[in-house]
């Protein structure tokens, strides 16, 4: 079954909300994981995009490459937040992910 953009983000993040990035000033803004395809190569990237103050940011957050798309995405946002790509910024998610100790 095809899902609309929204959906396949929502499942592959573990639902909506973990999706949400919270600002130091107390903003905040959903974030996609963008799955590009490398040219002349099976491999694919992964990137965490939102927008905040009007501009599109994007940081990479690894190799994605799997049999389909919701894979892919499901891998992106596990990276996203293994890698603490937010935490390195400043910012953070509005729904922490539980990590083991």
């Amino acid at each position: 079954m095809i899902k609309k953009p929204q959906e396949a983000q929502d499942h592959a993040a573990g639902g909506e909300q973990m999706r949400k990035i919270k600002f130091g000033d107390g903003r905040v803004a959903t974030a996609s994981v963008s799955v590009q395809l490398l040219p002349r190569s099976n491999q694919k990237w992964g990137y965490l995009r939102f927008k905040t103050d009007g501009k599109t940011k994007q940081f990479y957050i690894g190799k994605v490459s799997a049999e389909t798309l919701e894979e892919s995405l499901a891998i992106g946002w596990h990276l996203a937040r293994e890698k603490d790509v937010l935490e390195r910024r400043g910012w953070s998610w509005v729904v922490p992910l539980k990590k083991e100790k």
